[in-house]
């Protein structure tokens, strides 16, 4: 299912997640469904069926709070998501709750190495998104500001994963 999203085969790789999420709940297996969830989630929203993300993205934080813990890299990148999908239904409130709550959950155990700083910088390039989407481009030069310093100073850690919130700025 993950090889054909990448692919941009969301039909085919939704059929998949679905049969996941079915055995996933008939196992009993919250990380498994929680899996399931957050891709069926986010192919929902690249898609643009941003209420049906929404509640796929709900269930998956929810699921991943659950069995991951709230301040688990998974965790914090799915609440992320699904900040952003919020927003794109302008529903600022719910996103900038959910984002907000996520990057206090990162920053709280930031000092103890526990959240990689990368995952802060997607947040903070979320929160961007939020605030980008509602014109209020000096907070969103904020965030997009100290993402970018992040990614910059992380850089040669994470350049395989492709982040990079300069366009933003």
């Amino acid at each position: 299912g993950q090889l054909l999203s990448l692919n941009g085969k969301l039909i085919e790789a939704n059929g998949l997640f679905e049969q996941a999420l079915t055995l996933a709940v008939q196992s009993g297996s919250t990380e498994q469904e929680y899996r399931a969830s957050r891709m069926l989630g986010n192919n929902a929203q690249v898609a643009g069926e941003l209420e049906r993300a929404i509640e796929l993205l709900s269930r998956a934080l929810r699921l991943s709070t659950q069995s991951l813990g709230p301040t688990h890299r998974s965790t914090l990148t799915t609440a992320g998501g699904l900040a952003i999908a919020q927003a794109r239904l302008q529903r600022w409130a719910e996103a900038e709750k959910t984002i907000t709550d996520a990057l206090a959950a990162a920053e709280a155990i930031r000092h103890r190495g526990a959240t990689p700083d990368i995952v802060i910088a997607q947040l903070r390039d979320n929160y961007a998104d939020v605030l980008w989407q509602q014109n209020r481009f000096d907070e969103c030069m904020k965030q997009s500001g100290t993402s970018l310093e992040i990614y910059q100073r992380m850089a040669p850690a994470t350049s395989s994963q492709g982040f990079n919130p300069s366009w933003r700025i």
